[in-house]
């Protein structure tokens, strides 16, 4: 347990294989991961699963251009575009509601916001 943060709760599971029930999170928020996932549009459909209409995803990851050029892909990291993510994230039922970049030294790193698409409420 996190001193002072009992209501948080710690678990380790692939992405595509996540240990909750259907419709459980109002937000879900992975940073640095994409590289490491078995496959991008599976875990992003197990995203959402877990995601309850209309819940807010956060994704930040280096742009695969630049990370390329700093050695990752050598490293085993699975490198993606902005492009392959966004189209992902549709397919995966989320709606791109915003994009941030920041340059570094490992070219772009990017911030996505997207909501998950209640496809019975979609004019909520």
């Amino acid at each position: 347990m996190l001193r002072g943060h009992a209501h948080v709760q710690l678990h380790h599971a692939p992405v595509d294989k996540l240990p909750f029930a259907e419709a459980r999170f109002d937000c879900l928020v992975s940073v640095n991961t994409l590289y490491f996932w078995e496959d991008l549009a599976g875990g992003l459909n197990e995203l959402a699963r877990v995601a309850r209409p209309r819940a807010r995803l956060i994704l930040g990851f280096g742009e695969a251009q630049g990370m390329c050029r700093a050695g990752y892909a050598d490293r085993g990291f699975k490198l993606y575009s902005i492009d392959a993510v966004v189209d992902a994230l549709k397919n995966a039922n989320f709606t791109l509601e915003h994009i941030e970049k920041q340059s570094r030294v490992q070219g772009e790193f990017v911030g996505l916001r997207a909501r998950r698409t209640d496809q019975r409420n979609d004019n909520d």
